[in-house]
Parts: C-alpha cells; structure tokens; sequence
C-alpha cells in the first residue's frame, strides 16, 4: 500500500536546500538537526530515490532532487500566499515597492495614487520610475509595471487597472476653413501620430448608430508622448486622437476642440504587469487593490 505524502517532510526538504546546510534548516525550522536527518531519510525510503548526496563536508541536490526541490518551492509558495491572503486584512502592508510607468500615465494618475496611498499606510516606500522602457522585472527588481499595451510576454501576469476614454482634436485654426461632417472628411488632413501605438497602422475606428468608419492617418509629425501630441496639436500641426484625462484644460480654453463628439471610438486600457508565481508583497496586493476605475 502506498504510503502519503508528508508535507512536513517536502517543507523540511525545501528549508534545507534553500538554507544549504541541515543546522541552518534547523535553526530555521526550530527543530533539531538529528531530526530533520531522519525525517529526509524517511522521505527518501519512502519515495524510493536519493534526493541529495550527504557528507560531513558538503550536501548536493541529486538530478531528481533538483526536480523535486522546484516542486517543493511551488507548494511552500503557494502555502505561503494561501497564509498571506488570509492575514491582509489584519496586517498593515509594510515595505518597499518599485514601480515602472509611463510619463503621462505617472504624473496624472499614478503619482496621485501612490500619495495617498502611502498616506494610508506609511509603513511602506515606493519608487517610481517615469519611463516607457522595457522592463526586465528580475535583473531590475521591479515589482509593478504599468503599460497601455499588454506585453507579448506570455510569462507576466497581465490585468487592467484603468480605463481611459479617447477623443478626437485639433485647434481651432487647423480646422479653419474645413469642412468636416464625418469621419471621411478626414482623409485629407495632417495626422500626428503616436508611436508606438497600433493605430499608425490599424486606424482610428469610428462607430455611430451601426455604422463604422476606420481612419488611416497620414502626417509628417511622430511622437512617442502624448503630452508632446497635445502641445502640437495646440499650435495647429494636425488632429490628434488622445486620452480626455489630459485634454480637459486645453478644452475649457478652447485652444482644442473635439471632433465628432456623437461617435464612439474605442478606449484605451491602462494594464498592470508583474510576475507569476512570486510571493506578492502584501503592499503591492493592497496598492493592486486600490487602483481602478475609469481615469478619463
């Protein structure tokens, strides 16, 4: 009859790679070394292979217990965040966070956020990054970074945080002597793009009461930040398809002004990124928490 597992044994097992020797597993776990001797030589008879190769001098994982050791660590993680979500809501998120974001989507939002949350819990630090870099979450030991585009690696936990509503506009002295009713009357004007949006090659997609226009634009103007497309589209360089969080003031003023206001065009997504699998900080689970909703 086969015998269970013990997952005392897998935590001990684990403790004792991770700490590289039986005392400091010992020292760890509370227990006594002769103890925790026996109990790997228990699990071994009992699965029937070497897990590690012992000596008075050294300790080395066998090939089959390296495989063992990476399924360990996913169970003890896993026991460890089971533990982790029971306790938030009695514990106060400590600790420091680093964080990666866009320069618009930090200044207008997230430097917001992250004020008022350490205000709420002053136990923890956060730094954050302005940049729209690619991020190597392990060599840059980032803990969050946010994007408007999903990453293509597969490998990160993706999840929306905000949602931003994106308008049409130009200056009134671009649209001088136009005449523009629809979206088709747009197939002639200076466009200033974005890059690296897909829209310079997908479109703008327009939509009204069923009907649905797709808009390639066309310019001589390329930014790769949307506070620069604003300013341009200011002083008349062309149309600029933006988020409303950042048009609100150039609007009152009237130094824009929105175009087809009764079409609908598709949202753009603010997305936060981070690695699977890893412990996640009780900071970065509440500061998750917290975001969300529209942004504009």
């Amino acid at each position: 009859m086969q015998q269970s597992a013990d997952l005392n044994e897998a935590l001990i097992f684990f403790t004792v790679v991770e700490a590289g020797s039986m005392t400091a597993a010992a020292e760890r776990l509370g227990m006594q070394k002769s103890t925790i001797s026996r109990k790997l030589s228990a699990m071994e008879e009992r699965i029937g292979v070497r897990l590690l190769h012992r000596s008075t001098r050294r300790m080395a994982l066998t090939d089959i217990g390296e495989e063992h050791f990476q399924r360990c660590r996913y169970i003890v993680e896993a026991f460890q965040e089971a533990e982790n979500i029971l306790q938030h809501h009695k514990s106060e998120p400590s600790g420091h966070l680093n964080i990666v974001a866009p320069i618009e989507v930090g200044q207008l939002v997230l430097a917001r956020q992250v004020g008022e949350f350490v205000q709420r819990w002053p136990k923890v630090s956060i730094n954050v990054e302005l940049s729209n870099r690619r991020v190597d979450f392990y060599e840059d030991n980032i803990d969050l970074a946010l994007q408007i585009t999903p990453p293509n690696d597969q490998d990160l936990v993706c999840r929306r945080v905000w949602t931003s509503e994106m308008i049409l506009v130009a200056s009134p002295d671009f649209l001088k002597g136009k005449t523009i009713h629809h979206p088709s009357d747009l197939a002639e004007l200076n466009t200033i793009r974005f890059y690296p949006m897909i829209d310079n090659t997908s479109g703008w997609v327009f939509s009204k009461d069923g009907e649905v226009y797709t808009h390639i634009g066309q310019g001589n103007i390329i930014f790769n930040n949307i506070t620069a497309i604003r300013e341009a589209a200011i002083v008349g360089a062309g149309l600029a398809l933006l988020p409303k969080m950042i048009l609100e003031d150039a609007l009152t003023s009237g130094v824009l002004v929105q175009l087809f206001p009764d079409w609908s065009m598709p949202v753009r997504h603010v997305h936060a990124i981070y690695p699977p699998r890893k412990m996640m900080p009780l900071a970065l689970r509440t500061l998750l928490e917290e975001f969300g909703g529209t942004i504009g």
